[in-house]
């Protein structure tokens, strides 16, 4: 257990996962709330009224095994996915505000009756809103 697990509550309906210390937590962590891992849970959960998982169930997740080198090479790899991900939602969300910010400036200049009707005014009015921006 870590720092951050610490105080945390545990209820009559819920389990505490143990890992030896050869497994990484982070990788088994990212298996076990996998979908697959959900999954198999949601299949193999008993009971009519309300679904419940038992320790045998728990015991059987199909779990893959790694040597100590393998698991830091994929949580490395998870690692530089994930922060690519945030670096591409980051620019997604950049662009997504200058497009908004580009709307603005042609619908004030739309008001103020600053638009041409003609495509060379057009493409002209183009280029300044993207110089300002």
């Amino acid at each position: 257990m870590s720092n951050r697990e610490e105080n945390w509550i545990c209820g009559t309906g819920s389990m505490i996962i143990r890992l030896k210390k050869e497994y990484d937590a982070k990788l088994y962590s990212l298996i076990l709330g996998s979908q697959a891992t959900v999954t198999y849970l949601e299949n193999s959960a008993v009971g009519s009224t309300l679904k419940n998982l038992n320790e045998k169930i728990v015991r059987k997740i199909p779990v893959p095994q790694f040597s100590n080198e393998e698991q830091h090479e994929i949580v490395r790899l998870i690692d530089d996915l994930l922060a690519r991900e945030r670096a591409a939602q980051q620019a997604a969300e950049q662009a997504l505000a200058s497009i908004d910010l580009m709307k603005k400036s042609i619908l004030a200049r739309a008001f103020r009756g600053e638009l041409g009707t003609n495509k060379a005014s057009a493409l002209e009015l183009l280029r300044q809103v993207l110089a300002e921006n």
